[in-house]
């Protein structure tokens, strides 16, 4: 059996909590074979080529832009969580880089044809941190429950030889189902995006900053509350708080629901 992405809390441990550096792998449990996911800090993806001659039934080339990554998926339920896990990338901290259909394998189906499979994505960690200097990069899939079973009898044989493949790379092979996306750290990165976008306030960010360094840890509505003067201005200072959550400039535990009850700190 292939290994997937394992449910619930177990997905993200570490993500923007005070001493989560130190925190095992945000998917490593007792009973969970998943070692290698990650979720903290938004910051742009860079792409690399790795060059690699191991073996004849392999290579690695130039990753392919991100619209690319959408093409030929199986199922509009398959695509959407395809689309969905590219803004999470974007989001974790303890990411080196990644790159989109990283690799081609050769394999044999079962009727013995010679065909191409291309994995979605290669997770690739950073090296000057803890705890992410340990973690082996994943090349991982991402199917539907429905399509993963559908299209278990003519993908069972891609996947075992991609599997075999990242065993030879010291990488781990993971496919990732709708489990994933049901976390609460996933459905704050969703909600947190949009604000990346925003235009800076600098006048309002400076005043939650210099507030959150006198409280040194607050509720949202509490700094708020603190930082404003009346029900105009803690309107007005809502995007801004958002943002600076969104950029690390302020932390909280992003693993939990975020609402206005929600702790912060300074970044």
């Amino acid at each position: 059996m292939f290994e997937t992405a394992a449910t619930s809390q177990n997905i993200i441990q570490h993500a923007a909590s005070p001493g989560s550096r130190q925190q095992l792998h945000p998917t490593q449990n007792e009973n969970s074979p998943v070692e290698n996911i990650s979720a903290t800090k938004l910051k742009p993806a860079k792409y690399r080529t790795i060059s690699d001659r191991s073996s004849s039934r392999y290579f690695i080339h130039t990753p392919v832009e991100p619209e690319d990554w959408l093409k030929g998926a199986p199922g509009a339920a398959t695509e959407r969580l395809r689309a969905d896990f590219l803004p999470f990338l974007r989001f974790d901290l303890m990411m080196d880089y990644y790159q989109l259909r990283p690799v081609k394998v050769f394999y044999r189906n079962s009727l013995h044809t010679e065909e191409i499979y291309q994995p979605l994505v290669l997770l690739t960690y950073r090296r000057d941190i803890a705890p992410a200097m340990s973690w082996q990069p994943i090349l991982a899939d991402i199917w539907s429950r429905d399509d993963l079973k559908g299209n278990w009898s003519w993908m069972r044989d891609a996947w075992r030889e991609a599997r075999r493949f990242a065993r030879e790379k010291n990488w781990r092979f993971l496919i990732f189902t709708e489990d994933f996306f049901a976390t609460p750290f996933y459905q704050n990165v969703r909600f947190l995006l949009p604000y990346m976008k925003l235009t800076e306030r600098e006048e309002f960010e400076q005043r939650l900053y210099l507030k959150m360094k006198e409280l040194e840890m607050s509720r949202v509505h509490h700094l708020l509350e603190a930082a404003t003067d009346g029900k105009d201005e803690y309107a007005a200072l809502v995007p801004s708080l958002w943002r600076m959550i969104a950029r690390y400039d302020l932390r909280c535990d992003l693993k939990l629901p975020l609402t206005m009850k929600t702790e912060v700190w300074p970044g």
